[in-house]
């Protein structure tokens, strides 16, 4: 988890040398600030706009540089990475392990753009910034005044929240929205109120806090989506199933040609009853499991599959049909084996629900009444 109250005595400890104060008004904890802290990745967004004056600017920039360095002494192999806003967002540094090398000089030189303060620019830069990273991510945004493009940060703080990305936010001056950054932060203990000239008396109780993980940034849900199967799928369109299957069954196809290997077709409809079904040529198909569909005829083989591979063929001794195959050739077998196979057909005899079940009907239907059949084979 990412170490808030570490974040916090940072930014304190170190408002002192770079003359930026805060008040904080929550009670923390005043355990030893020596103990190590992981955090691997830390992006600072700057304001940039105009009502920032130029000795301001050069405020940010040594408080951003301070912050770094104390979190460099505390762990190994943090990226830095930093964004300037104003009517825009901008990239000052992009992240980088090298803190003195690259890192502070490119900070110190970097230049006032001027303009309004959109914070869901800057934000949204450095949540773009640190989101691919591993481990304990924290986003710092420091401002002096309202944002302009409310309310387009305060909806993207909760996407970048629930991606476990911990934000801090620090409010310098008289005309900051402070209800505003303490909705914008992880928690309102991690919105800062600050000015650029006095330091409160609490800085040094907030310097002292422990380097303790505090969690209560929520963890990032890494439950993989399940991933559709497409045969399942398929199934779950079609309107004909077989005899007591639930699900997507799979039948032995190293059987007899032309002797039903499956139960009997059924339909989905209670109330409709079917018998011989016909498919008059309508090609066979098999489902990939990317969800791409191959014509029979279209799979590569030394003898090319027919159209009617699998086909219905009428059970023994009933009026009812199951799947039967065609005599395989040359590889053809082994090619049908393991597949989501899947037939349509192009009538069928509809049969009265009550015995002697005769035929009241010989529906045509075409590949768009989905009046089809989908099975596994092994």
């Amino acid at each position: 988890m990412v170490p808030f109250a570490f974040i916090l005595s940072l930014l304190a400890l170190f408002a002192c040398a770079v003359s930026i104060p805060f008040s904080i008004h929550q009670d923390l904890p005043t355990n030893d600030t020596s103990e190590d802290c992981s955090i691997n990745s830390v992006c600072f967004v700057l304001d940039e706009s105009g009502s920032i004056q130029s000795s301001e600017y050069i405020v940010e920039q040594q408080f951003v540089i301070s912050v770094s360095r104390v979190i460099s002494s505390r762990t190994n192999g943090t990226l830095y990475s930093a964004y300037g806003f104003a009517s825009s967002a901008s990239v000052i540094q992009a992240s980088t392990s090298n803190l003195e090398g690259t890192f502070v000089p490119v900070i110190n030189q970097s230049q006032q753009s001027g303009g309004s303060t959109n914070m869901y620019a800057g934000l949204n830069a450095c949540f773009n910034e640190v989101n691919g990273n591993a481990g304990n991510r924290v986003i710092v945004l420091i401002t002096d005044g309202g944002d302009n493009g409310n309310p387009l940060a305060e909806a993207l703080a909760p996407t970048v929240k629930a991606a476990g990305v911990a934000i801090v936010t620090i409010g310098v001056g008289s005309g900051v929205d402070e209800d505003y950054l303490r909705s914008l932060a992880t928690t309102p203990a991690f919105f800062i109120p600050s000015t650029f000239s006095s330091l409160p008396a609490d800085v040094v109780r907030v310097a002292e806090s422990s380097c303790d993980v505090v969690e209560v940034s929520p963890v990032p849900d890494i439950t993989p989506t399940p991933i559709p199967d497409p045969c399942e799928e398929a199934y779950d369109t079609c309107d004909f199933a077989f005899m007591n299957e639930l699900s997507v069954p799979t039948f032995a196809v190293d059987v007899a040609p032309d002797v039903p290997f499956t139960p009997k077709i059924v339909s989905r409809n209670p109330l409709e009853l079917v018998g011989v079904l016909n498919t008059n040529d309508i090609v066979v198909e098999f489902i990939e499991d990317d969800g791409t569909v191959t014509p029979i005829t279209s799979e590569p083989a030394i003898q090319s599959f027919s159209a009617t591979q699998f086909k219905p063929i009428t059970l023994t001794g009933t009026s009812r049909s199951g799947i039967a195959h065609e005599s395989f050739q040359a590889d053809q077998l082994s090619l049908a084996r393991d597949r989501c196979v899947r037939v349509f057909v192009s009538s069928f005899q509809l049969l009265d629900v009550t015995p002697p079940n005769n035929v009241i009907g010989n529906p045509a239907v075409t590949r768009a009444d989905n009046k089809c059949m989908v099975f596994r084979t092994s």
